[in-house]
């Protein structure tokens, strides 16, 4: 499912127009973005749980330079599906 068909569903489910989906959807987004960058978890019931992860800098072997290098630290999303989420799909 891609962005547009997203919001047709979401549109055709809540009685919506698409500008007010479009606003709604972004406005979710914007929302998990600035949260996620400030250090907060973010729950979603009967969708899971998003989490921003540190990864430690890392040395890692170039095989074709035959030396090591340093992977940077980075922060990165971590996500974990709810129960609800997990079941719908052992159902099917």
């Amino acid at each position: 499912m891609n962005h547009q068909q997203l919001i047709n569903q979401v549109k055709a489910k809540t009685k919506l127009s698409t500008k007010k989906v479009e606003q709604l959807l972004y406005a979710c987004v914007q929302t998990l973005e600035k949260e996620l960058n400030d250090g907060f978890a973010v729950n979603i019931k009967g969708l899971g749980a998003f989490e921003p992860v540190e990864k430690q800098e890392k040395k890692v072997f170039n095989p074709m330079t035959k030396k090591y290098t340093f992977v940077p630290k980075k922060k990165t999303v971590k996500f974990k599906p709810s129960s609800t989420l997990k079941n719908a799909f052992k159902s099917e």
